[in-house]
């Protein structure tokens, strides 16, 4: 049975059948350990807490842009057990924190940065999943369900790995395709 492995850590390291070798991990890590204004990691954070609370990635479904935020739909507070989705709220509350004011990772954070870099990847995520719809294969992901398998220490975040099957719990035909809905939530 082919399973698909996430990997996430400053944002998405691995989205292949095949693991991605450590020697490539390493060097993509590091690169990612860069956290000069908390961006990556509430990028990735975010990433984690709609694919744990969600069970997907479907932001066209589950995201809006509200007011210049990016914000939760009805559609993707309904995926959560709560109906709030809270940990995925509380990171997009993010947005509004005035500079100075959140420390993450030992970094201040800069919410208008991070609303920015929400607000502009969401709109590409947009554009690519409409580009789909005209024959464009690189935003077809799939409806697929995500759960969380484990976390471990990496070498500067910590790694989250879930299995992504199709909704009936069948490996997922075109796995290789799941990454292109995170463009809402790739920093950089």
């Amino acid at each position: 049975m082919n399973k698909l492995y996430l990997i996430v850590t400053f944002t998405l390291l691995a989205c292949t059948e095949a693991p991605t070798p450590s020697a490539e991990i390493g060097h993509i890590e590091q690169a990612l350990c860069a956290n000069i204004d908390g961006v990556p990691s509430a990028m990735a954070a975010l990433a984690v807490a709609t694919a744990s609370e969600l069970g997907r990635w479907q932001p066209a479904r589950d995201f809006t842009v509200s007011n210049g935020l990016l914000a939760l739909t009805a559609t993707g507070k309904r995926q959560c057990d709560d109906g709030r989705c809270w940990n995925t709220q509380a990171i997009l509350d993010l947005q509004r924190a005035p500079a100075g004011v959140v420390s993450l990772d030992g970094v201040d954070f800069d919410g208008e940065s991070f609303r920015s870099e929400l607000t502009t990847d969401f709109r590409e995520q947009q554009r690519c999943e409409s580009g789909y719809s005209q024959g464009r294969v690189e935003c077809s992901g799939l409806p697929h369900e995500l759960t969380l398998e484990s976390t471990s220490s990496g070498t500067c975040a910590t790694v989250f790995t879930f299995r992504a099957t199709a909704p009936n719990g069948k490996p997922l035909a075109n796995p290789e395709h799941l990454a292109s809905k995170l463009r809402y939530s790739l920093s950089g």
